[in-house]
């Protein structure tokens, strides 16, 4: 049986001194969305937290509702929410001083809990805000800004009806949720999730990089019939532009990605192919990026979950 029935995990990794070229680096509030920021000497530490559940309700646009009921479909392998919430929320954080606050902490954050919803698992803002996001982000800040606490209050609120919907559509009563503040690429190769259905956010900073269905199948099909290499050669042909199977999108800020995963049932070789933008740490540039999954595809070890 579980040892602890939920539990989150914060931890923070500083990077090692380097060289800074803030010349190449846009400030945020432009289209860029990338600052530069100092170095710092390393260090860690980490903090475990409960997370209670209580309800949430919130009406959302025709555009959120249809993106994830598409994911019933087996023709649906990937769907975003492009919709006017979206915009307000990107609104609030350009305007909030949030990107200011961030650009001033050393190194990484990596928020991680497993969130457990009510008997329809809906989950509030107050349970994704006992995962202290606002303490983790900003214990280390330099300057933060008036409208800094409003706009971490507005993330956990979207962060929890992300994980809603989530946990609606996966079919299951929690999820695990990760906040991460990145100053490294994280996945640069082209790849496909082995889970069921993996849902990304990003919240500043550059957007995932998502290859079209077709050209994910294709990928995927040249690799089963004929091999990996095979594979990897159309994967960089795609990633560099040519037109062949559709163009790669890049998911702008504050956009819902639903990604069917290869252990969604009969999505096996049907993955969507994705990968991480660059992120030059040299240069200061960071993104602030939300990932939800469901817990019985994630490594349980990480959030303090073990067996008696």
């Amino acid at each position: 049986s579980p040892r602890f029935a939920m539990s989150a995990f914060v931890s923070r990794v500083v990077a090692t001194p380097s060289t800074s070229r803030d010349s190449r680096v846009a400030s945020f509030g432009t289209k860029s969305s990338r600052r530069a920021v100092p170095r710092a000497r390393a260090a860690s530490s980490t903090v475990v937290v409960a997370v209670s559940s209580t309800t949430v309700r919130q009406q959302h646009s025709l555009e959120w509702t249809d993106a994830w009921r598409s994911m019933a479909s087996p023709s649906t392998r990937v769907a975003f929410v492009r919709d006017a919430e979206r915009d307000a929320l990107r609104n609030v954080l350009d305007t909030s001083g949030l990107a200011q606050a961030l650009a001033t902490v050393q190194g990484e954050v990596h928020v991680r809990g497993l969130v457990r919803g009510g008997d329809d698992s809906e989950i509030t803002s107050s349970d994704v805000a006992s995962l202290h996001i606002a303490g983790a982000l900003l214990r280390d800040a330099q300057v933060i800004p008036t409208g800094v606490y409003d706009a971490v209050a507005s993330l956990e609120f979207d962060i929890a009806s992300v994980v809603t919907e989530y946990c609606k559509v996966a079919d299951t009563p929690r999820a695990v949720v990760e906040l991460t503040l990145l100053r490294k690429t994280l996945c640069s190769k082209y790849h496909v999730d082995h889970v069921p259905l993996r849902v990304m956010v990003t919240y500043l900073g550059a957007g995932t990089e998502i290859l079209s269905e077709s050209a994910s199948l294709a990928i995927s099909l040249t690799s089963d019939r004929i091999g990996r290499g095979a594979g990897d050669v159309v994967k960089r042909l795609v990633g560099q532009g040519g037109g062949f199977f559709g163009q790669k999108t890049c998911a702008n800020t504050c956009e819902v990605v639903l990604m069917k995963g290869e252990k969604w049932p009969g999505n096996a070789g049907r993955a969507i192919v994705h990968r991480s933008p660059d992120v030059d740490a040299c240069c200061g540039e960071w993104r602030l990026t939300l990932k939800v999954d469901h817990p019985k595809h994630v490594n349980a070890i990480g959030f303090g979950i073990g067996n008696e």
